[in-house]
């Protein structure tokens, strides 16, 4: 019998174990970001970034189509959007033929972009986190961001108290500061209001 309770007991422990890790967590997240003329640095975690501003800032409102779902890497988000000027150019050329929910008949028209987006402060974070959770729940958000296109230079993260360099970071491009972001709808209305 006491068997049977250990079991049970340790069981029960190890469920409620594996669904408080797998909850997701709403820790604000530590970010700085210094520029100095073209010269940006990201610090996030134990992430430390070292980049450059290639492009001038700008800002766009976007659908997203795609999220990442977040995990271990250095951006905050990874999205695959569709500027509204685009959606709008395409309603124009091929009316209501365009439509988000048939993902192939808006693919072949207009090819989204990726972006791997860096937050410049947790309050954009977080405005990120919200829209990559509406975007991998099959919803379309739309998003307007304020952005500047960055190049990653160097990488490096603090492993057991040592500065260790990370590599594979300049492979995801094309990169973008994000200085503010709007979540504006949680789905976007092919009527367009959102």
């Amino acid at each position: 019998m006491r068997d049977i309770r250990k079991y049970w007991l340790t069981a029960i422990a190890v469920i409620a174990a594996a669904a408080f890790l797998s909850c997701e967590q709403n820790i604000p997240r530590e970010i700085e970001v210094h520029i100095d003329g073209k010269t940006v640095q990201i610090k996030s975690g134990q992430h430390c970034l070292n980049a450059e501003l290639t492009g001038e800032e700008d800002t766009e409102t976007f659908v997203l189509v795609g999220g990442s779902g977040r995990g271990f890497f250095p951006f905050t988000a990874h999205f695959s959007v569709l500027s509204i000027s685009t959606i709008q150019r395409l309603k124009r050329e091929f009316g209501d033929s365009v439509n988000l929910d048939m993902r192939g008949s808006l693919e072949s028209k207009a090819r989204p972009v990726s972006m791997f987006l860096y937050a410049s402060n947790p309050t954009v974070a977080q405005t990120l986190d919200d829209a990559d959770d509406l975007a991998m729940s099959w919803n379309y958000p739309v998003i307007k961001i304020r952005y500047a296109e960055i190049k990653i230079l160097e990488h490096s993260a603090v492993f057991f108290g040592h500065d260790v360099p990370v590599r594979g970071s300049y492979d995801y491009k094309p990169n973008f500061l994000v200085t503010s972001a709007v979540l504006i709808s949680p789905q976007f209305s092919e009527e367009g209001k959102y």
